[in-house]
């Protein structure tokens, strides 16, 4: 958590310091959601961007889940899930098997999104449903090229492989959901190409520190990925930028209310 907290300027090299660089932020955060089983989730935001949903049960923190969300707007997706999908690690860091749909309902790819706060759609995302979803990438690994040439010297040594091992040509735009298959990570882990269309060295509020911005065409649509900043990291709009990232996402539309019986018996 602590490497995707960096991509919003939260930089910290053990628990203890993430603990002291987070625990200001309780007070300045407003209670987004609440849910079953004494749950409350709270949402911290900054000028910049950069948020952080805060997942608390008597009193106690039980998980966060950073966001990003840019002064002009997040990233917004079409898509289709039918069931959550659930961590078994921990209920927060769960989410939804998405297709990824253009304008015209057709399906453009799939990948897992977690959700930043979970909970209070658990329920919801258990029927199919078609929905927006407004999404951020965390990238842990992230590199711009100027030309493609560049970049297909890069991904050509790439360890992708399609049917029967045939190793794949990618394209400037590709998108792959590696976190779907084997051991590659979270669910929610993807690999992809695009576009850089703005590039912004943001400022966290909170911490002080700068960290990266950038919007990226890719082949579901407009993607905001977050970096930290790292010397001799310069991307321009123009470049393609080959992305390693963990997606977040938040739908558009509230999560349904609670009935009242549910929430006096605390449930």
């Amino acid at each position: 958590m602590g490497g995707n907290l960096a991509c919003l300027g939260f930089a910290a090299s053990t628990p203890q310091e993430l603990n002291q660089a987070l625990a200001p932020l309780i007070d300045s955060a407003r209670l987004a959601h609440q849910s079953g089983g004494g749950f409350s989730h709270l949402l911290w935001r900054d000028p910049s961007g950069a948020a952080i949903a805060i997942h608390v049960r008597g009193g106690a923190i039980q998980c966060i889940t950073p966001f990003y969300s840019p002064p002009g707007g997040a990233s917004s997706w079409l898509v289709e899930s039918k069931a959550p999908l659930i961590d078994p690690d921990c209920r927060d860091c769960s989410g939804a098997e998405c297709d990824v749909l253009d304008s015209e309902g057709t399906q453009v790819t799939r990948a897992a999104i977690q959700f930043l706060h979970f909970r209070p759609y658990a329920q919801w995302l258990a029927k199919r449903r078609r929905y927006r979803v407004d999404v951020s990438a965390f990238a842990t690994e992230l590199d711009v090229f100027a030309t493609l040439a560049d970049f297909d010297k890069v991904v050509s040594q790439l360890p992708i492989q399609g049917p029967d091992d045939v190793k794949l040509s990618l394209a400037p735009n590709f998108f792959i959901p590696v976190g779907m298959f084997g051991d590659a990570g979270p669910p929610s882990r993807i690999l992809f190409a695009g576009s850089v269309t703005t590039a912004y060295l943001r400022t966290n509020g909170a911490s002080g520190k700068k960290f990266w911005h950038l919007q990226v065409d890719a082949l579901p649509g407009r993607i905001d990925v977050v970096h930290p900043e790292r010397e001799g990291f310069y991307p321009a709009n123009g470049q393609i930028a080959l992305v390693g990232a963990w997606l977040v996402g938040r739908p558009v539309d509230p999560p349904p209310a609670r009935p009242f019986w549910a929430r006096l018996v605390g449930r």
